[in-house]
């Protein structure tokens, strides 16, 4: 019995840590204005934080200042 629960307690932790947040789902999206701003974005295929030019305003939440 306790076998069992330690292994499902590792299966919630496991599965918690890879779940990403919808806003890391979406591709980036510059915006509409015109600045040129090399912000951060989470890349769901490599599994990176990547940079993209973001121009200041718009585009989704899966945009990022700085890398932490």
């Amino acid at each position: 019995m306790k076998f069992l629960l330690i292994l499902f307690c590792l299966v919630i932790v496991f599965e918690a840590k890879f779940i990403r947040p919808k806003r890391c789902l979406q591709d980036p999206d510059k915006g509409k204005c015109s600045l040129k701003k090399l912000w951060w974005y989470f890349n769901q295929k490599s599994g990176k934080c990547e940079q993209f030019v973001y121009s200041g305003c718009g585009g989704n939440s899966n945009n990022f200042p700085t890398f932490t």
